[in-house]
């Protein structure tokens, strides 16, 4: 079995929880059929209906249960559950409840003496860990966990429970795809309506140290993937992830507008019971929701988008949120608020016949690019260097660092480290987009020309791997002015003209000639569609 499979499976058990400073107020017990393995746990924290998780680890400290519930009206929970554990030794239990509770944090411990029967023999009465997860085998590798589902008697959402061994199980049977990568959907669905839904499972499953597999938690509100490796640095036993239909209190008034009565969710994590601002550039997770475009927008679907929202109730736009195949996907490094919403401005002087009006809205929809204070777009207007190189990395979310730092000083003589353009260039530069013309310069204010333009695409493209290399490549499209094209150039036109992101018109190019704010949109339009596919 391959290296990483086996570190895997070790970190899906070898987990040891958090030091306790010292045990809370309140109650908690727990106890041991030696026959038949059977563990029930029993407790109370001082608040009435408020969630408590219990976690069991074995003698090596592996996790051998987690769960979670609600306190009935006295304070009192109940667990039971058989022990997919045969080690001997003492089994650890904790029970956390809410920070504000009283008791929030009770431990006790149980000793098994390793006399059971085997667990799957006739007549022990023990149930398989796995028996509330079916697991089936998809057709292309990936191991559908389909987990039995509770509803929370205090909300009315519904909430599953993915163990150590059935996340094992699947991961075992998870067939690697082209790339070394394993993928598991969980499928948390019911025919019963629900405004919330509740996943746990062993935080270990996504402490890996790289993205060696994936786990798509599916529900009908929303599907979230998550990288094995978003919680490397966290240290917790017990992730849990909530989706649930976002509240629209407090939301002003353009983000309301802008959203109208479309789909909107809130997607949140705990760890080991906690809530948790979880935050990764390096290990962003995937999301799509569901949502049936209304008979106005299916003739401008490039224009439906997602808008994070803040806790202040103002919204930004997901610049690569795209709808296709009845789904609004979209990446995203933080969990938070998210709703659909349409958008893209209607300028005057574009109208729908232009050529250039539907890469316009797409773009305008996602605040890439921006009209004039008169309501027009100018799209006959020339662009200039620096906002052309703005546009670009802008459109392909080019950023300093992973963690958007611009600091730094500018290595053009004739740009101030305090312009509006200065984070692109840094950006840009860092990426060899941008080279400048050879003295030290980078020409900001002056137009930029089309073949200027094509070597920073090209040059941006094959920096973030979305475009091969166009060395070697014979031409298929060829110009009657090929000749005219400057010689830093020519690979960037034949690779773009190739690729459909450039063309010219009645076979000629036009190399020195200025582009226009249509050209520029069309150009960064067709990249971002190209790589929505």
């Amino acid at each position: 079995m391959r290296k990483w499979i086996i570190m895997l499976i070790a970190a899906l058990f070898i987990q040891l929880l958090p030091a306790v400073a010292g045990a809370a107020s309140g109650a908690l017990t727990a106890s041991i059929d030696q026959s038949d393995r059977k563990v029930v746990i029993e407790g109370r924290l001082a608040e009435p209906g408020a969630e408590v998780l219990v976690t069991v680890t074995d003698p090596n400290g592996r996790l051998d249960y987690f769960n979670q519930k609600t306190t009935d009206e006295t304070g009192a929970f109940r667990f039971s559950y058989v022990s997919g554990s045969t080690t001997a030794g003492i089994y650890r239990v904790r029970a956390i409840g809410p920070s504000g509770a009283g008791g929030n944090d009770l431990q006790a411990e149980y000793t098994y003496t390793g006399s059971a029967t085997n667990g799957n023999e006739p007549g022990t009465g023990a149930v398989s860990p796995s028996a509330d997860v079916e697991i089936v085998l998809g057709a292309d590798g990936t191991v559908v966990l389909k987990p039995r589902l509770t509803r929370d008697p205090v909300n009315g959402g519904l909430y599953a429970t993915i163990g150590s061994e059935a996340l094992k199980r699947a991961m075992e049977l998870a067939t690697p795809d082209s790339g070394g990568m394993r993928h598991l959907l969980i499928q948390a669905k019911s025919e019963e309506p629900a405004k919330a839904y509740r996943i746990a499972l062993p935080a270990a499953a996504l402490s890996m140290d790289s993205k060696s597999a994936s786990i798509t938690l599916d529900t009908p509100m929303a599907a979230v993937t998550v990288p094995s490796d978003m919680l490397a640095a966290e240290g917790a036993s017990v992730a849990e992830f909530a989706i649930e239909e976002a509240s629209r209190d407090g939301w002003n008034e353009a983000t309301s507008a802008g959203v109208g009565n479309r789909p909107a969710v809130d997607i949140a994590l705990k760890l080991d019971g906690k809530p948790v601002n979880w935050r990764s550039e390096s290990s962003q997770v995937d999301v799509t929701i569901p949502y049936a475009p209304a008979l106005a927008e299916q003739d401008a679907e490039e224009r439906l988008i997602v808008r994070y929202v803040d806790d202040s109730g103002q919204s930004v736009p997901i610049l690569n949120s795209r709808y296709k195949d009845g789904k609004v996907s979209f990446r995203t490094p933080h969990f938070s608020t998210y709703a659909v919403a349409f958008g893209g401005e209607t300028f005057m002087d574009l109208p729908v016949a232009h050529w250039a009006h539907q890469a316009v809205g797409a773009l305008a929809a996602r605040g890439i690019v921006q009209g004039r204070t008169d309501g027009s777009f100018a799209p006959a207007a020339s662009v200039t260097r620096a906002e052309f190189l703005t546009l670009l990395t802008r459109t392909l979310e080019l950023r300093a660092d992973d963690g958007g730092n611009i600091s730094g000083e500018l290595s053009f003589k004739d740009v101030s480290s305090s312009a509006y353009y200065a984070p692109a260039l840094r950006a840009a530069a860092k990426a060899g987009v941008v080279k400048g013309d050879g003295s030290g310069n980078f020409r900001p204010s002056e137009r930029i020309s089309r073949q200027e333009l094509s070597a920073m695409v090209y040059r941006a493209l094959v920096s973030t791997g979305r475009l091969a290399t166009a060395e070697s490549q014979a031409a298929s499209i060829v110009f009657k002015d090929e000749s005219e094209i400057a010689a830093y150039a020519r690979d960037s036109v034949k690779a773009l003209a190739d690729a459909g992101i450039m063309q010219g018109s009645n076979d000629a190019f036009r190399p020195a000639a200025s582009a226009s704010r249509a050209e520029a949109a069309q150009v960064m339009y067709k990249i971002w569609f190209a790589n929505a596919e």
